[in-house]
């Protein structure tokens, strides 16, 4: 037993069995052992590899949506791009060297806002992206949005802590992460739900059902935003659309492999799918408007194979490369479906 498994041990003898959500902001957020507290798990040495770490090709076609939002607002001189969770600085300094380049009003516009809790993925953003000066790193998004805004995310709202819910003879109840003495590991058990929660309407028939409030949080404050200011955003993570059929989707994954979430806790990523379907709805309440598509349909709108072809004209020798790099975030049995982007505009 590891030192954070220790200390959730004795967290539960105490308190008893905590949600799924609470399980989730210590695996992966303890101050000490957290996952993302102490360590860089990204790229073929980490636990896990990203769109903006396969190939520059995915920054370069966010660059041109986020371009593209600029202008249809009429290109303001001050713009606020907001990045959550920025990984290793990847995809932030893909837009901004692609911006430096091409849309020169653009990036002379911009200033960078990255919210991240890592210490160690900050100090490698900050290496990578202080020369542009154009950065700034925050703790969260602001209560209200004085300037024309972007916010973006790629794979962060399926990191987000979630609550688990399921139903036993028509009756719903919230599944708690608990310690079995007997047997001297933790153990998901099903409790009856202690708070105003009910399971939304469209998702009620369902036998399993996932809550992202942060994610949920997020689509209100963007609502809040577009009152005071013109804006979007784009969220790239691996979900479905779907009201139907929902099951459990928690997943832990080290050395690029799947593990058992209770097993090891803190030095596994922990992460969900998201549930597109529940954004939107809460958009359509909200009267924002966007859609979700699959990352193929996105990416190939933008444009990217006929950036791929140009790039492998300039280069010849790294076609392969190219190719493979480009296959895998377009393909459906890679990326290319199973990845979603939601646009708010």
């Amino acid at each position: 037993m590891n030192d954070l498994e220790k200390i959730l041990q004795d967290q539960i003898k105490t308190d008893g069995a905590i949600t799924v959500a609470d399980f989730m902001a210590i695996a992966l957020g303890h101050e000490k052992h957290g996952y993302y507290m102490k360590q860089d798990p990204f790229g073929k040495k980490g636990d896990f590899t990203t769109a903006p770490e396969i190939s520059q090709l995915f920054g370069e076609m966010i660059d041109a949506y986020i371009v593209q939002s600029w202008l249809a607002i009429g290109s303001p001189k001050d713009f606020h791009l907001f990045e959550l969770g920025a990984g290793r600085g990847t995809l932030m300094d893909d837009i901004l060297r692609t911006a430096k380049k091409i849309a020169p009003d653009f990036f002379e516009a911009l200033t960078v806002f990255i919210i991240d809790m890592s210490p160690t993925l900050i100090k490698i953003q900050k290496d990578k992206l202080e020369n542009y000066n154009k950065v700034k790193w925050i703790d969260a998004l602001p209560e209200t949005m004085s300037t024309p805004f972007f916010i973006l995310s790629n794979e962060f709202l399926d990191a987000l802590p979630f609550r688990q819910f399921e139903a036993k003879e028509g009756t719903w109840f919230e599944r708690f992460i608990d310690f079995n003495e007997e047997t001297n590991s933790f153990e998901f058990i099903l409790k009856p739900i202690n708070d105003s929660f009910e399971i939304p309407k469209p998702f009620a028939h369902n036998k399993f059902y996932e809550l992202n409030e942060y994610a949920e949080e997020i689509i209100n404050k963007i609502a809040g935003y577009r009152k005071e200011n013109e804006g979007g955003a784009l969220f790239i993570d691996y979900g479905y659309q779907t009201h139907n059929g929902l099951k459990d989707t928690l997943q832990a994954l080290g050395r690029h492999e799947y593990k058992d979430p209770l097993e090891n806790i803190g030095d596994y990523d922990l992460t969900c799918h998201v549930n597109f379907s529940r954004l939107l709805d809460i958009m359509q309440e909200l009267g924002l408007k966007g859609q979700c598509v699959y990352q193929r349909d996105f990416l190939s709108t933008l444009g990217i194979v006929q950036r791929a072809q140009q790039l492998v004209s300039k280069t010849p020798t790294q076609k392969d490369a190219i190719n493979k790099a480009l296959n895998r975030l377009l393909s459906d049995d890679e990326m290319g479906t199973l990845f979603k982007v939601l646009m708010i505009g």
